[in-house]
């Protein structure tokens, strides 16, 4: 048996060691270090210096997607000082009141201790679809302790919530209703080639809530099964597949991979909004035009949500005596889908408890949540909507935009991932790979409540998370945790052909790539996702260690946004250290007009026409894009260090330089000022 404290955040190791086992002895390094870097703790948070006591606390508004006993699982901003740490809270709408089950997920830094960000799980019984409204009042901490029981016999994980029992097993899963065995499933992926033993780790274990990984670490094919249950029943069960196959040629193909499933007779097989009839016959949908499925069975439904996305893989249905065989393959060996070195790729069900609502591609449930701007304004500096009720132009452009953001998100093999906006199809399959555009969709996301801004942003971040980041060895700033440069044909790498629309990362990690990284802190205080707080240190590490301003890429001078809204938000002080160290290495490469080039050579005075790059780098020049990513955190850092030596010439000597190669059009020229091509 295994406790958790439920005021702090703590992880739960299981170890089943088989000591005397020569081929588990041969590869524990292996095990124990790939167990460490991709083990779930919470971000740095500073308890010194003083904030404010007291605030109002967050109200927020569900409308249901379902009727009746529903779970209601929300992320909530506090203002500094509103939520004290050590107390509880209590949910309140009318004369319904609720102790809810907390996950803290960040404190605010400082004294006295307060909740920045923290999830709140509780079931609620909606009579309608209108607009229910939450509000919050503080609460004697809830005394009751949450246990989960682990049977080792046999290695196997028996848990429970609610009236819900699973049995984990290593690439096994049932799932019980009241002691009787309601689905199975079984991993569909390579055999794990070592006997090494599994190791659990408990994210959330509460009374409405439950959320473990298992680690089963491979020399080839390590991975980790990730289950999420709730009181009401509803289960989500994903497998996370890393590569680990050395490679010099960029082009792996990923293998099978999918769960089989064993559950109850079916009453509706529905793909997208027909029903298709099931026999003792395969009936097979393929999702690769993006059309959903639903299997219901009595009061449950068994879901694919991630699977439309993907538009890969089929699902083949045969009921049976006892019941219905299903399998789920997220993609087949012989559909060629890319799967690079050490890169992730996932494969998730969902089984919704009786006449549950459905769970999204996120793994939540799919009612809407509305938070007003202002609590997030006072966590983030989001600021306020922007309101024209005198100018319907300005608000017909702000609905294209978001949705012009939504739409640049890429499906299929590279689903998540942000590329560009395509008014005619599809998103490209070629994107830039910086991460440092995606705060502004949370934020705007934050402004205007348009949920599908948060899906965009936080989709995009589990995709750079499994496809972007560079989770290999190599050594130096190439090494763990960085970000792959975007285009490996451009970096010169072999790329065996493939037919698959991609975009081939390279297998190392590059400088000027990895930034934006603040944005696995967004993500993870909106969703709780281990995967993000481990991208977040990750990729901070890199950061600290082998991303500077003064060796080779001025650009890097951008990574300052991030490490000083981390070093604002945390606390932390190697943020500030690693924020004022950028701007010191850049102030080394100042040229005369304290503006500076994109290597940090000096600037030529009278440069030729600049057509294109190559003569660009041969003239060194200000480059309007390079000048911007300093002036996206510069500012910030001169409200931190309003005094620090050029700061401010620096800030101001961009600015006019930006403002003066503006092209009419409204954008900059490529990749001079006056030169004939522009990127908008």
């Amino acid at each position: 048996m295994i406790r958790r404290n439920r005021l702090f955040t703590t992880i739960a190791l299981i170890w089943f060691l088989q000591l005397n086992n020569p081929i588990y002895a041969g590869i524990e390094n292996q095990t124990n270090k790939w167990i460490e870097r991709f083990t779930f703790s919470t971000p740095p948070c500073s308890g010194e210096g003083i904030h404010r006591i007291g605030g109002d606390l967050t109200h927020f508004q569900i409308v249901p997607a379902k009727l009746g006993a529903q779970l209601v699982r929300v992320s909530l901003p506090f203002i500094a000082g509103a939520f004290p740490d050590g107390l509880g809270l209590a949910v309140k709408t009318g004369d319904f009141e609720v102790l809810p089950t907390i996950r803290i997920l960040t404190r605010h830094p400082g004294l006295p201790r307060s909740v920045r960000r923290a999830i709140l799980t509780f079931p609620y019984t909606f009579t309608s679809h209108e607009t229910v409204d939450f509000s919050l009042i503080l609460h004697a901490p809830d005394q009751q302790e949450n246990t989960i029981h682990i049977h080792e016999d046999n290695a196997k994980y028996h848990c429970s919530i609610g009236d819900t029992a699973l049995i984990l097993d290593g690439q096994r899963i049932e799932i019980q209703r009241k002691n009787a065995i309601a689905w199975r499933a079984r991993l569909i992926a390579p055999a794990i080639a070592n006997s090494t033993p599994s190791t659990l780790e408990m994210i959330e274990n509460g009374t409405h809530y439950l959320w473990l990984r298992i680690f089963q670490f491979d020399e080839k094919w390590p991975r980790i099964i990730e289950i999420r249950a709730d009181s009401l029943g509803t289960a989500a069960v994903q497998v996370h597949l890393q590569n680990r196959v050395p490679t010099e040629i960029i082009g792996s193909i990923s293998p099978d991979m999918g769960w089989e499933i064993e559950g109850p007779g079916i009453d509706q097989f529905i793909v997208g909004d027909q029903q298709q009839p099931v026999n003792k016959e395969w009936q097979e949908h393929r999702f690769e035009k993006g059309k959903g499925t639903c299997i219901v069975s009595g009061c449950e439904s068994l879901y694919f949500p991630i699977a439309p996305l993907t538009r890969r893989g089929s699902l083949r249905v045969k009921g049976n005596e006892s019941g219905s065989e299903i399998i789920y393959h997220r993609r087949l060996q012989t559909e060629e889908v890319p799967h690079q070195y050490m890169a992730w790729r996932r494969a998730a069900f969902v089984i919704t408890g009786p006449n549950q609502a459905p769970w999204t591609a996120l793994l939540e449930p799919s009612h809407t949540v509305h938070i007003d701007a202002g609590y997030f304004d006072q966590v983030y500096a989001s600021g306020a909507p922007a309101e024209y009720p005198h100018s319907p132009q300005l608000d017909e452009i702000k609905r294209y935009h978001r949705d012009a953001i939504v739409r640049s998100m890429a499906m299929g093999d590279d689903y998540g991932n942000v590329t560009g906006f395509n008014q005619a199809g599809p998103a490209s399959d070629y994107g830039m790979n910086r991460l440092n555009h995606c705060p502004p969709i949370f934020e705007e996301y934050y402004r205007s409540g348009d949920a599908r801004l948060r899906e965009t942003a936080l989709l995009w971040c589990g995709n750079f998370y499994d496809l972007s980041i560079w989770w290999g060895d190599n050594e130096g700033k190439r090494g763990f945790g960085g970000t792959r440069y975007n285009s490996a044909k451009a970096a010169g790498r072999d790329i065996k052909k493939r037919d698959t629309p991609y975009m081939w990362r390279t297998n190392y990690a590059s400088d000027f790539c990895t930034k934006g990284y603040d944005s696995f802190l967004y993500a993870y205080e909106e969703t709780g996702d281990p995967r993000m707080a481990v991208a977040l240190r990750a990729q901070t590490d890199y950061a600290i260690k082998h991303v500077h301003a003064d060796r080779g890429e001025c650009r890097n001078i951008g990574d300052v946004i991030d490490f000083i809204r981390l070093a604002q938000w945390t606390g932390h002080e190697p943020f500030f250290n690693a924020a004022l160290r950028l701007f010191r290495e850049l102030r080394t490469k100042l040229s005369s007009g304290d503006v500076f080039s994109q290597g940090g050579q000096p600037i030529v005075a009278s440069p030729p026409f600049i057509a294109d790059d190559q003569v660009g780098y041969q003239h060194p020049f200000a480059k309007p894009y390079i000048l911007g990513y300093g002036l996206a955190g510069l500012p910030e850092l001169a409200e931190t260090y309003p005094s620090e030596p050029k700061l401010r010439d620096v800030i101001r000597a961009a600015a006019d330089c930006m403002a003066e190669s503006q092209d009419p059009l409204g954008a900059w020229r490529y990749p001079h000022p006056r030169s004939p091509g522009m990127i908008l």
